[in-house]
């Protein structure tokens, strides 16, 4: 699971190795889910709920649909910025 520091409106502040990163509605993200070792990559279009019940809402250009991934599902230390999905899914 992520390490969230705040939960801000509209966005989350996560621990990652390179320092605290924010992450809001409309980022570009990628992060690695804990079971499978699947990446996934896509845009925020929604955080869900506080605290550890909190779930990340994304749209996947990978499956051309709204996803949504607890944080609990989420590798700790995965969750990313990126800057152009474009590049990623190519």
């Amino acid at each position: 699971m992520i390490n969230i520091t705040e939960n801000p409106y509209k966005s989350i502040q996560v621990e990652t190795e390179e320092g605290i990163i924010t992450v809001r509605e409309g980022d570009s993200i990628e992060f690695i889910v804990e079971e499978s070792g699947e990446k996934v990559v896509g845009f925020v279009t929604k955080f869900i709920s506080k605290d550890e019940k909190l779930k990340i809402q994304i749209f996947s250009k990978t499956w051309n649909c709204e996803l949504i991934w607890p944080i609990v599902q989420i590798s700790e230390g995965s969750l990313k910025l990126v800057e152009d999905i474009e590049e990623e899914n190519d």
